[in-house]
């Protein structure tokens, strides 16, 4: 058996689309048996297609084709002959297909190409047997067929060193090789890969601290909170920042920097503006001595006047309005370069740290 392909023409060699077709046995008016290329039986007369292709199978045999479409009336005489030995089968089945041939195959020979007209596409999985026992039916990169791969006309080459058919040509779609040099087609599992990569490991590598204005982190992210974690669970993380912020339980588990209510300052590196420290280490706060050179001193009378003859003029103190709250614990009358002179001693009663103007936010580490 084997496909047939008639394109109907008028006398002008235009294509004949919608012409009724009849297959009979040769010299006869007696319709045969035929079936569409999945091997579905096919009703008679059948149509033509638009571009005129008139398409069917047939057991092997000497046949007429009759084309009708209007007042003309043609036959055409052919001999359906199957091609070498085997020739091309008939499917049925879709995930476990069987093959037919009209000479059958006695002897799978390796690296050889069995063709067949499918019975329609695959759903998943397919096993084959071409006469001979079953056999899985994988794809060109060697995994298990997922669906829609075989439709059609379709060829398998028979992989002897691995007991298997690899599905060579299909309509359907075709399995690739996962590329590996820089004009190979690129598979969707790659493409999936690619694009998991960019977006989490790239895009924010482990170890990676972010503020969000939300009360939950973010998808892929953790609280910077000081947690003791799993290392086997956040093992990337654990690989970037190892024990530095806790040993959790030391064994098990390690702790995330925790940064609740705390200022961030860049690690200092060796520069020298911030050294002796190291990387993820906490800092008490502190208040900055002035840099003035030229003090003055507020007197009794609440006036000032320079102070002559300082020792350290940058470590002494400065005179600003009060605030609320604050008040002079110790005053006195003071005359100028009298010698020993009383400075004003404030009682604050302010806040408890030094700190610009700011918003809180939640840090969040990537994991």
């Amino acid at each position: 058996m084997k496909i047939n392909n008639f394109y109907a023409q008028d006398l002008s060699g235009n294509a004949l689309g919608g012409a009724s077709c009849y297959v009979y046995r040769k010299g006869t008016r007696t319709t045969v048996s035929i079936t569409d290329a999945s091997g579905i039986s096919m009703a008679q007369p059948f149509l033509t297609l638009d571009n005129g292709l008139c398409q069917f199978v047939v057991a092997d045999g000497d046949y007429d084709l009759r084309v009708i479409s209007g007042d003309l009336d043609y036959t055409i005489s052919f001999t359906s002959t199957s091609m070498m030995s085997g020739g091309i089968g008939i499917a049925t089945g879709t995930d476990s297909i069987v093959v037919s041939y009209s000479n059958p195959i006695n002897q799978l020979i390796s690296g050889s190409e069995y063709k067949f007209y499918s019975a329609g596409e695959n759903s998943g999985p397919v096993t084959i047997d071409f006469g001979t026992g079953i056999y899985p039916l994988v794809g060109q990169s060697g995994i298990a067929l997922q669906g829609g791969e075989i439709s059609g006309l379709t060829s398998a080459v028979y992989d002897q060193d691995n007991n298997r058919f690899i599905l060579n040509k299909s309509l359907g779609r075709i399995q690739i090789v996962d590329a590996s040099q820089s004009h190979h087609a690129v598979s969707l599992g790659q493409l999936n890969s690619l694009q998991a990569y960019l977006e989490n490991e790239l895009k924010f590598p482990a170890g990676t601290v972010i503020y969000s204005a939300s009360s939950s982190a973010p998808i892929g992210f953790l609280k910077a909170n000081g947690a003791a974690i799993s290392r086997a669970v956040y093992s990337t993380l654990f690989s970037v920042i190892g024990t530095k912020y806790g040993s959790g339980d030391g064994s098990t588990t390690f702790n995330l920097p925790d940064f609740r209510g705390e200022f961030i300052r860049s690690w200092d590196d060796g520069r020298g503006v911030d050294s002796g420290r190291s990387l993820g280490s906490w800092q008490d706060y502190s208040t900055a001595a002035p840099k003035t050179t030229t003090p003055q001193k507020m007197l009794g009378d609440g006036t000032n006047t320079s102070l002559d003859g300082a020792t350290n003029p940058s470590r002494v103190g400065f005179v600003r309005p009060s605030k609320s709250g604050e008040s002079v614990t110790n005053s006195g009358s003071d005359s100028i370069n009298s010698g020993n002179e009383m400075d004003i001693i404030n009682s604050i009663t302010g806040d408890a740290e030094t700190r610009p103007r700011n918003i809180s936010q939640l840090v969040c580490i990537k994991y």
